[in-house]
């Protein structure tokens, strides 16, 4: 029975409870093995060899997909490495609360596990057709659950496609958070100039939808801020305009309204090209403090400013840090898959008005309408159904065209 357990040291663990035997590593398997052969068989040198193993074997356990010692007689040890450090962000943070129980030695652990952040699966309600800032998206339920701030601003709204998800977040968790959105919805040299529609769109959404707790103010980030004391935001998004000298000042001129607990996220932070500036300034002021600068998504910094910042959003920022090869790809992935949603409904959008002037033109002629113009709804639960009926429309209606000019 040992040697076929050994062999399939899973089936080791299966059969634990009949065999009354204690979960071991391999090693120790053989050694116990070897305790029971002949004396004549027995090899002193492998025996000294591999009993330390059995001497100890009811020390080790497994954490998740490494081996830990924990109790044992070398516990200067070093801590099984963790993938290498970001090229783009301060040296590796440290855990900032340790579980005696799991960990009495102290040793370093990563802290963050994606099945503890089922909010980041969460689809926004909001999509505006050409948002830079979707990538994100799945990331900031997890940043208000772990923050929980009472106040919240973002200075740079433009179609709200990032402000509306964090909207959304603090009604989905049920906080108390107070929410400001800080705009002229007028536009700059980086955005272009637009009009009020953008404004009055994204108003007409957000006010019934979250008016109880937010509001869209229209003004100037220099006039907004002093409808805020000091030390009284929790968490600041600044997104606005995006050179060296404008974000350095909406940067000073609102670091003293943060809290204690203060956490400053920059948009565009991985951008180098025109005058785009934001890079330079979190090279200057991340040093020193805890944060990561996601690389996706045109970069999102993340920094921790305050003094007293909660330790839980602390852990999540060093297990990011030490775990990013695991980490990232999972919420990219969930970030691309807002954007192919986002594409999907452009392409209903598409298809909708296409066979909307295709009926036009039926209407016009007398002719009767084949397919009915789709609704949105039924649009993005079967986007190629409707593609197809509307291609085949468009077809026949470009073949009794080119008919009437005499073209075939």
């Amino acid at each position: 029975m040992l040697r076929h357990m050994t062999r399939h040291p899973v089936m080791l663990r299966q059969r634990r409870g009949r065999l009354d035997l204690p979960l071991m590593p391999l090693a120790v398997v053989k050694a116990e093995r070897i305790n029971r052969e002949p004396l004549g068989n027995r090899d002193p040198q492998r025996r000294r060899r591999i009993q330390p193993a059995a001497q100890q074997h009811h020390r080790i356990f497994l954490s998740h997909d490494f081996l830990t010692q924990s109790q044992t007689t070398d516990h200067k040890r070093p801590h099984p490495q963790f993938p290498s450090q970001l090229p783009f962000a301060t040296p590796p943070l440290p855990s900032y609360s340790q579980n005696p129980d799991t960990n009495p030695r102290g040793f370093p652990v990563p802290k963050f596990n994606l099945t503890d952040f089922p909010e980041a699966a969460t689809l926004p309600e909001w999509l505006t057709p050409s948002s830079t800032w979707v990538e994100h998206e799945p990331m900031v339920p997890i940043l208000i659950k772990l923050l929980q701030p009472r106040t919240f601003v973002e200075l740079g709204t433009f179609g709200g496609d990032s402000y509306m998800m964090f909207c959304q977040s603090v009604a989905m968790l049920g906080l108390s958070t107070k929410c400001t959105a800080v705009d002229t919805w007028a536009g700059d040299e980086h955005t272009g100039s637009y009009g009020p529609e953008l404004y009055e769109r994204l108003q007409k959404t957000h006010d019934p939808k979250y008016g109880s707790f937010s509001r869209l103010l229209r003004t100037d980030f220099d006039s907004a801020a002093g409808e805020f004391p000091e030390k009284s935001v929790d968490l600041l998004h600044i997104d606005g305009y995006h050179t060296y000298d404008a974000v350095k000042h909406d940067y000073d001129t609102w670091l003293p309204k943060m809290s204690d607990r203060g956490v400053i996220l920059f948009h565009d932070t991985m951008v180098r090209t025109g005058d785009f500036g934001v890079w330079k300034l979190w090279a200057e002021i991340s040093k020193g403090r805890p944060n990561i600068n996601v690389p996706y998504g045109f970069g999102l910094g993340i920094l921790a400013v305050g003094r007293s910042v909660p330790t839980r959003f602390l852990d999540f920022l060093a297990g990011i840090v030490s775990e990013h090869a695991r980490i990232f790809p999972f919420f990219m992935a969930l970030g691309h898959r807002i954007v192919m949603i986002r594409k999907s409904v452009a392409l209903a959008t598409a298809i909708h008005e296409c066979q909307a002037s295709a009926n036009e033109w039926r209407t016009a002629h007398g002719d009767p309408i084949h397919n009915p113009t789709p609704n949105h709804a039924a649009l993005h639960e079967d986007p190629r159904k409707f593609s197809e009926s509307t291609l085949a429309d468009v077809r026949e209606l470009t073949a009794e065209a080119l008919k009437l000019m005499g073209k075939t």
